[in-house]
């Protein structure tokens, strides 16, 4: 009997471990990918920046750490609780979320690929969920009951809200098209399509439009004393865009190398340094006056490096006939200058400019001032991508065996002149007038 016994319980162990294939635990590194429809329901442990490709099957349980991604369509189901709480968890690559109970989740939690389903209506969140500050919605997404929301949460264009009542706090942004329900009140330092809220708003019917005095419009001048609160946003590697509408700012970057938060926030005029105020009008030392508000861009805990291209907005009844000349005025190096790589989009009302670091910008008018003009240190000896000397045109003339180099420094532009004769080269190099 006993040797009877031995020999069930050893077929009943295999039948076990083959039923379940990465049943026992195991550990994931950081990084490594899952395929599709893999098994793993038993108890493991995962490294930070996974990616979960769809269909993926989880314990009871299961801790999620800082940057999981979702690659693919996933159902999270009710039967199952799982620990969402760590930081930057993106869900979905475009693909159907869903959750059949309510969770929690951590900061910066992306849901912007694609609307969710929590309950029974598709792309309506209808459970009471906890998201964490950062955490950023798709377009379109619906809420069908109160969320406990906390502040700098991002909502895409045409939200819908209209279902319930939310409390919604400080920093939090809310895109173009998004309605609300009628006794939807917005608190200070929220930030509408329409600006950022300075005076508490009640909304009156679905659009809650609000009052131009309880908002501070995007490039729109505000008086000494008023100091809106800064909104944070995570920008990451694959997606290194900020964009607030409400602020009218966009920023793209280069190369984000640790996922992180940009903020962005507007400074009392009357604490500006490097600049006088008078009235409310704002004057920038050695350069002129400033045409709408000074936001301060800096990076909180994103690592970034390259180019970054900033956008700023400006309104017609600021800047008169000089539209045209507009220029950005970027406080470095405990002084203001005015960046050169730059555009101006007349029917969008924007500025836009290439700039090599984050501080404080404002749109000024060019008036042609000698100064300092680029973000990017000065370094003739430098060439090539981010550096500061780039050649643009060279010329020989036959006759006079004059050759003519034309280069561009963030110093300035420059022009180098070679003359070759019998064999002998002289090398002169000017710099022109900074203009």
């Amino acid at each position: 009997m006993k040797f009877t016994l031995v020999i069930l319980l050893a077929v009943s162990c295999l039948g076990l471990i083959e039923l379940s294939p990465l049943a026992h635990a195991e550990t994931f590194a950081d990084r490594a990918v899952i395929e599709a429809n893999t098994d793993l329901s038993g108890e493991h442990t995962f490294g930070e920046y996974m990616e979960f490709k769809a269909g993926v099957d989880f314990r009871n349980g299961q801790v999620f750490p800082a940057g999981t991604f979702f690659s693919g369509a996933h159902v999270y189901p009710g039967t199952e609780a799982y620990t969402f709480t760590g930081n930057g968890i993106i869900f979905g690559d475009g693909s159907a979320i869903s959750f059949e109970s309510a969770g929690t989740f951590g900061k910066n939690a992306d849901f912007s690929a694609g609307v969710i389903k929590n309950g029974p209506d598709a792309g309506t969140i209808t459970g009471v969920n906890t998201y964490d500050e950062g955490t950023m919605f798709a377009h379109t997404q619906a809420f069908g009951s109160a969320q406990n929301f906390d502040k700098y949460i991002h909502f895409g264009d045409n939200t819908d809200f209209t279902a319930a009542v939310q409390t919604f706090r400080e920093g939090m942004t809310f895109a173009e098209g998004s309605v609300f329900n009628n006794a939807q009140v917005f608190p200070v330092n929220t930030v509408l399509s329409h600006g950022i809220v300075i005076n508490e708003v009640q909304c009156s019917d679905s659009a809650c439009v609000p009052d131009p005095v309880d908002v501070i419009a995007p490039g729109e001048k505000y008086g000494a004393g008023i100091d809106p609160a800064a909104t944070l946003r995570q920008i990451t590697s694959d997606d290194k865009t900020f964009e607030i509408d409400g602020l009218g700012l966009t920023m793209t970057f280069d190369t984000v190398s640790t996922n992180g938060n940009i903020k962005a926030d507007l400074v009392d005029p009357a604490t500006v340094a490097g600049a006088t105020l008078s009235g409310n009008t704002l004057t920038m030392a050695g350069l002129g006056a400033s045409v709408g508000n000074v936001i301060d861009l800096s990076a909180d805990t994103a690592s970034i490096t390259g180019d970054i291209v900033v956008t700023l907005p400006y309104l017609d009844s600021e800047v008169g006939d000089v539209e045209n000349n507009l220029i950005m005025f970027h406080y470095v190096n405990n002084k203001w200058i005015k960046e050169e790589n730059c555009s101006v989009d007349t029917t969008a009302n924007t500025v836009t400019c290439t700039v090599g670091s984050l501080s404080p910008f404002s749109v000024g008018v060019n008036t042609g001032s000698t100064g300092s003009h680029s973000s990017r240190e000065c370094d003739s000896h430098a060439f090539g991508k981010n550096k500061s000397l780039k050649v643009d045109q060279i010329s020989y003339n036959v006759k006079s065996f004059e050759l003519k180099l034309h280069a561009y420094s963030n110093c300035g532009p420059i022009m180098s002149k070679v003359i070759t004769s019998n064999n002998i080269s002289i090398l002169g190099l000017s710099r022109s007038t900074l203009a």
